[in-house]
């Protein structure tokens, strides 16, 4: 059985790792406590809050979410004409061309894989 014929344009995507993302959600959980137990004693409590205290709440759980949003819509893509790195926030683009100290090369492959003077990119410094 041969291997699968492609089409001659090379896509990896890669994305942000669990761990990370199980963070974010772990500490919006944490900002969202926060915060419904500062309005919470507000609303049935005789103390004052301080006002700082409300804007602390406020400030993490808006902060946790614009970052669990970006951790969980990050992709960094790969193909053979450029580097592309989106996210809820926007995309940026990379041509190949515009990086420098890139260099091509023939490779002749080696005794086990003997490849027939294949076009590869070397990026460097």
């Amino acid at each position: 059985m041969g291997l699968p014929q492609s089409s001659g344009r090379t896509t990896r995507v890669y994305t942000i790792r669990r761990g990370q993302k199980v963070f974010c959600l772990i500490f919006m959980a944490f900002a969202l406590t926060f915060l419904v137990a500062v309005l919470w004693g507000i609303a049935f409590s005789d103390k004052e809050a301080d006002p700082w205290t409300i804007l602390v709440g406020f400030v993490l759980v808006v902060g946790g979410g614009l970052i669990t949003a970006e951790k969980f819509t990050t992709r960094l893509t790969l193909t053979q004409e450029e580097i592309r790195l989106g996210s809820v926030f926007g995309e940026k683009k990379l041509t190949f061309e515009k990086i420098l100290g890139r260099r091509r090369y023939f490779d002749r492959g080696t005794d086990d894989f003997p490849g027939g003077m294949a076009l590869k990119d070397c990026v460097g410094r």
